[in-house]
């Protein structure tokens, strides 16, 4: 099954925060993303919630948490999940809910005006003949 092997891959890729075992850390070089990914089977395919993306204050506007939803983006891909979330500012040092629902759209995710926010795979097209 697909999404098992997307939550071992993504298990192995990230370590648990110690003050809330369901929040998982990335990290990139020297700064650490937060992620809360919920994985679930629904209908007839494969989804994961992304409840929180957050940068450590000091680590932000370099592009770590761009870079941790990249990562995430591709490893769903890989194993053709879809990613289903809310998009919500969290505290007042972040991005507002305008920029950050750019930001979503610009890694290929559908936002629409109750701020849900969806992604389906999107397979890469064999380019051999």
């Amino acid at each position: 099954m697909s999404l098992d092997a997307f939550k071992q891959e993504y298990l192995d890729s990230t370590e648990p925060w110690s003050d809330e075992p369901k929040i998982r850390h990335q990290r990139l070089w020297d700064g650490t993303v937060h992620l809360d990914v919920l994985v679930n089977t629904y209908a007839n395919f494969d989804k994961v919630q992304l409840n929180l993306i957050a940068t450590y204050y000091p680590d932000r506007g370099k592009g770590y948490a761009s870079d941790c939803l990249q990562w995430l983006v591709c490893l769903a891909d890989r194993y053709n999940v879809h990613i289903e979330g809310r998009v919500e500012p969290v505290g007042s040092l972040g991005l507002s809910k305008a920029d950050l629902k750019r930001w979503y759209t610009r890694h290929g995710f559908k936002v629409d005006r109750n701020s849900y926010m969806f992604r389906p795979p999107i397979q890469k097209k064999d380019t051999k003949q």
